[in-house]
């Protein structure tokens, strides 16, 4: 199944997109996070398997989204190394979502740096063929790998996220807020969406509006809910609230 993280604009407090989180249900009922089975998901065959059933959830619960947050929000969808290196699987999206009431315009296909070090022709032409149909391309874990700046020019990245680590440290690590402030100005510069993660307290959203970053993703504005939850977990009404705080 589906959670939904929502992501913020800090000067309207509205959300303008949500990321697709996989939950899958424990023994006991639980559920559990992609990070605690995340050997399992190295698996290629298994991790294409997820895939279709996450963009099955995210066609399903997608009219939902827009109803409550508007026709514009993004959806963003993992994907993985194995997913873009087989050209029937990123046919198999565009085919869905064509077939949906979703547009691409309201989905963003998101990578990791470490994907894309040692990107073969095959990813290169299934990003491209997303970017054209009018898919965005979001770079994850922005600045933690060695090639950013290589992958900015080498791939249709649209979209850029910061890793959690620079904003949890930003209370005792200088360096740390230095780093933020460079990649969110970066970003701008280059045209970019700049969105930055892990956001969890007034002292860091502070900074970040200090800084000029305008989207957020944290707990300080909504941990991942099932659909069901999404309308209480954060709502318009809440939009509302942060937008009276800031």
């Amino acid at each position: 199944m589906a959670a939904y993280q929502p992501i913020v604009d800090l000067g309207t407090g509205e959300v303008v997109a949500v990321e697709a989180l996989l939950r899958l249900k424990g023994e006991d009922g639980a559920l559990l996070a992609a990070s605690e089975v995340f050997s399992a998901l190295l698996d290629p065959e298994l991790s294409r398997r997820i895939s279709r059933v996450m963009l099955d959830h995210v066609v399903a619960d997608g009219p939902a989204i827009l109803a409550l947050f508007g026709s514009e929000t993004r959806i963003g969808i993992n994907l993985s190394d194995a997913d873009l290196r087989r050209g029937d699987f990123v046919q198999h999206m565009i085919d869905v979502i064509d077939d949906s009431p979703l547009a691409p315009q309201n989905v963003t296909i998101e990578v990791t740096e470490t994907m894309l070090l040692d990107a073969s022709g095959h990813l290169n032409a299934s990003l491209a063929m997303l970017d054209q149909c009018g898919f965005t391309i979001c770079l994850d874990d922005f600045g933690t790998g060695f090639s950013s700046l290589t992958h900015l020019r080498a791939f249709p990245i649209h979209k850029v996220k910061i890793d959690r680590d620079f904003i949890a440290a930003i209370g005792e690590d200088h360096q740390s807020r230095l780093i933020i402030q460079a990649l969110v100005q970066m970003g701008h510069s280059l045209g970019l969406r700049v969105v930055v993660e892990g956001v969890e307290t007034e002292e860091q959203e502070i900074f970040l509006r200090a800084i000029g970053c305008r989207h957020v993703q944290g707990y300080r504005y909504g941990r991942p809910a099932l659909l069901s939850d999404v309308h209480t977990c954060f709502s318009p009404a809440d939009a509302s609230e942060q937008r009276r705080r800031a």
